[in-house]
């Protein structure tokens, strides 16, 4: 018995209608290179050229080719190329193939390209083999049967890497009439971003799911660069990461389930396994480049968040909250895997191109449980670090730069009288005193943040020098403290400089804090800085008198009697139609 050439196609017209099956350009290489790891290849090269009005996109691998004759269920003898070229022509080697739906390379050359080259060796043969097909030609002579293959020589304009390997396959799309990017450098800047992310456990020939079918490191190159794995989990020790966002070493959660195949009568048991990890929320907050701006370009948001779907190694989509969580801001530092074997395709709704899936009850419910709070978890401690880094931001600043109220208590000061009289000696003396507590703090951080590199050091030991500075030179100051006399704020020099300092255990904190809770580059509000003025211009006055023990007794007697009244008005119940005092303050 003959082997024969397989049809394309049953008929020209599905040709035409298959030309609208919704493959993307990557779409259509990843099926390409899935048919390439399929067929044990170790190294892998996408080409991208332009050839006349089109553009011309072809892999290479050193896989184990196609042989010249497939031999169906039925016994019929086909001749190899032209039956995994049709439609359903699967010639999968094992049954935990990426791609085994026999739909991979004909959808694929049918809708990007109008012509499809394909060449192929095996160890057992000399010479290469090659046909294809061409969408045009067949459509004119009503003949979805391709040529059947003939031995032949790699075509001098190609650029191959490996004209003398024992084995492999190269597929050409000769015209690509519906790319994604129309130029060869947006196309291969496109494929490079996809596929080094899409393939990361091949290129850094990882172990999941404790079977290694991936069978050690693979080289995928796109346009003669070497790619290096893209992990949006940030776990992989080498992988391309271009924010230099601090490597994950331990996932937060990990948990394996098992699986019962979706096969009737088929009891046998796979295991599905589920990772989530925590980005280091404050290493990354406290980058000096750190903005929303720099997050979204780093794929730091709510469209990125959730879970990669791996199949055998290779990622199918990324981004997924699969109705396991909802995605919230907060949760912008989280991200996860979920990996299956194909066994279980029907459960995850995976199609024949592999690019559209849905997640099914069975399958849904495991995972639902077995992730448990996890992603609320990380939400709840993501906003707690963000509050703690904020407020953080905003000490440091009150501590080191003047406000805007400081800044016109500043101005005001020269028509004054003076807070305080010194003589030289005494001036000096203080300046002493001030120098010797400002290296007694860096040389606290030096001995108890160890953990700092040379950078945050350096920027910590200068905000220590900028604030002891500011002691002789900003004539004012405000900031929260605890107050152990129960006043709603206390006055103080700290060297020249006249301190207010606002109690955190009064009331009147409460509403303070409100006013003055801005991010850390924002101004005050009209409110708030008068609030400020008032508060300053009550302790220059208690300080002029720092020495006149009458007036003390009198300034004193009268701020307990301040203090007093306002936590009693702060305790009484605010207007019917305000949710608080510091509503009714904002209004």
């Amino acid at each position: 018995m003959s082997a024969k050439a397989r049809n394309f196609v049953s008929d020209t017209s599905m040709i035409i209608g298959a030309r609208d099956l919704g493959l993307s350009t990557d779409d259509a290489v990843e099926e390409l290179i899935d048919n390439s790891f399929d067929a044990d290849a170790q190294n892998v090269h996408v080409k991208v050229e332009e050839n006349g009005e089109h553009l011309r996109i072809y892999v290479e691998d050193d896989g184990h080719g196609i042989p010249p004759v497939i031999t169906d269920p039925d016994g019929q003898e086909w001749d190899g190329l032209t039956y995994v070229l049709s439609f359903g022509g699967s010639h999968a080697n094992s049954d935990v193939s990426i791609g085994k739906f026999g739909w991979g390379l004909s959808a694929s050359a049918t809708c990007q390209s109008l012509r499809t080259t394909v060449y192929t060796k095996t160890k057992d043969e000399d010479q290469w083999r090659s046909t294809y097909i061409d969408i045009e030609e067949m459509r004119e002579q009503r003949d979805t049967v391709p040529p059947a293959a003939e031995p032949c020589e790699l075509p001098d304009d190609l650029d191959i890497e490996d004209r003398e390997k024992d084995s492999g396959t190269i597929v050409v799309f000769e015209k690509c009439d519906k790319p994604d990017k129309k130029r060869v450098n947006a196309m291969t800047s496109m494929l490079v971003r996809e596929l080094s992310r899409i393939y990361r456990h091949y290129i850094d020939g990882g172990r999941t799911l404790n079977v290694n079918y991936i069978n050690g490191a693979h080289t995928l190159t796109v346009n003669g660069k070497e790619l290096n794995p893209s992990d949006p989990l940030y776990m992989i020790e080498d992988c391309h990461n271009p924010g230099d966002i601090p490597i994950v070493d331990d996932p937060y959660h990990e948990e394996t389930i098992e699986v019962e195949s979706p096969e009737d009568g088929d009891d046998t048991m796979y295991e599905v396994s589920l990772k989530v990890i925590w980005l280091d929320v404050e290493e990354i907050r406290s980058k000096d480049e750190w903005s929303p701006g720099w997050m979204r370009k780093h794929n730091l948001t709510e469209n990125y968040q959730g879970f990669s779907l791996i199949r055998n190694g290779r990622e199918i989509d990324r981004g997924l909250s699969l109705k396991l969580f909802k995605k919230h801001g907060d949760k912008n530092y989280m991200r996860g895997e979920i990996e299956f074997p194909p066994q279980l395709d029907r459960y995850f709704g995976i199609q024949t191109n592999k690019s559209r899936f849905s997640l099914k009850d069975p399958v849904k419910d495991q995972l639902d449980e077995a992730l448990g709070g996890v992603p609320n978890q990380i939400h709840r401690k993501t906003r707690k670090k963000i509050d703690q880094l904020k407020a953080e931001a905003k000490k440091e600043k009150r501590e080191t730069e003047p406000s805007l109220s400081e800044k016109v208590a500043k101005d005001a000061d020269k028509y004054l009288k003076d807070r305080q009289n010194l003589s030289e000696k005494e001036e000096e003396e203080l300046k002493e005193e001030i120098r010797e507590k400002k290296q007694q703090e860096i040389q606290r951080i030096l001995e108890e943040e160890e953990n700092l590199n040379e950078d945050e050091m350096e920027e910590k030991i200068e905000q220590i020098e900028r604030k002891y500075d500011s002691f002789m030179t900003d004539p004012f100051k405000v900031t929260p403290e605890t107050v152990g006399s129960g006043k709603f704020y206390e006055a103080d020099f700290r060297g020249k400089q006249a301190h207010v300092k606002i109690n955190t255990d009064h009331l009147f904190h409460d509403i303070y804090s409100g006013l003055h809770d801005v991010d850390a580059d924002d101004e005050l509000s009209e409110a708030a800085v008068l609030i400020d003025l008032i508060l300053l211009a009550a302790a220059h006055a208690e300080l002029r008198y720092e020495d006149n023990e009458e007036m003390l007794t009198w300034l004193d007697r009268f701020q307990d009697e301040w203090s007093g009244a306002l936590k009693m008005f702060l305790k009484q119940k605010p207007d019917a139609e305000a949710e608080s005092i510091k509503d009714l303050v904002l209004e």
